[in-house]
């Protein structure tokens, strides 16, 4: 895989793409024109130009060769290497990567810049979070939980009860730390949907911690919700960047909620606007 990237990296012919997400620069180069057209059309709305702060070099192939592809030893990589269905990948080190991919496999990019994204986001004091995200008057509002805790419920339910609010993000968001949080949209959602929106950006107003029980749950340790729903950065040098910004997070004076989607749907209008002001 390392002599790949070097041969990637040599090549004349190589195609590039720059996109920005949550501040951070990505270069996306690979071998393969389609790929090349392919990466440009699903993150139109997040190219960028500028100096990069992180690259993934990206070879094409196909399903039957990939199969087939031997990947160094893990005693060699290990900290740095990771596998989906459809794309192999090795991080060199936490802002440079090379990775094997079958485009022709629905959701494979996404997949594969889920697993790249969170090394790019850190060092620009950013992370990506499981969740989801609304905006209404130019304040964002962020839901930090896993799938199968009401992300995408919590969206609906925000969205019928404030109708001028915006989609972000459903699935996974962007939060970065800087004078104030600022909540950033990714190009790919839940099930690695392409969202139809262009690049959004706002400053946060407030963070809910989801929860299905709210009769069971009254109060939890942010700093450890967090932490658990950060993707990525799970190894080496890069927990310890994850440990550090989510120590500088919990110190800041953000208001934090507990939020119960089947609660809240239950509550009458009143209780709603005291539980959620937007």
């Amino acid at each position: 895989m390392l002599n790949q990237l070097k041969n990637l990296k040599s090549r004349e012919d190589a195609f590039g793409v720059k996109i920005s997400i949550g501040g951070s620069r990505i270069g996306i180069k690979t071998n393969s024109k389609s790929l090349y057209f392919q990466v440009q059309s699903f993150y139109s709305s997040y190219l960028s130009d500028g100096d990069l702060d992180a690259e993934i070099f990206i070879q094409d192939i196909s399903f039957e060769k990939f199969e087939n592809i031997q990947i160094e030893s893990r005693s060699k990589t290990q900290d740095g290497f990771s596998q989906g269905e459809n794309w192999s990948a090795l991080s060199l080190n936490s802002r440079k990567a090379v990775a094997y991919l079958v485009p022709e496999k629905l959701f494979a990019m996404h997949e594969l810049m889920k697993w790249f994204i969170p090394y790019a986001l850190i060092h620009q004091n950013s992370v990506l979070l499981s969740g989801s995200a609304i905006a209404d008057h130019g304040k964002g509002i962020g839901f930090i939980g896993k799938a199968g805790e009401g992300r995408s419920t919590s969206l609906a339910l925000f969205s019928s009860y404030f109708p001028n609010a915006q989609v972000i993000a459903d699935g996974f968001w962007v939060l970065e730390k800087e004078l104030h949080l600022v909540m950033h949209s990714l190009p790919f959602g839940k099930d690695y949907h392409l969202l139809p929106q262009s690049r959004l950006t706002y400053p946060v107003r407030e963070l809910f911690v989801l929860n299905s029980n709210h009769d069971q749950v009254k109060e939890v340790n942010f700093s450890d919700v967090l932490f658990s729903n950060i993707e990525g950065l799970d190894y080496g040098e890069l927990l310890d960047l994850k440990k550090k910004w989510v120590e500088k997070i919990t110190k800041k004076k953000t208001t934090i909620k507990i939020f119960s989607p089947d609660y809240f749907s239950n509550l009458s209008d009143f209780e709603r606007s005291e539980t959620a002001v937007m």
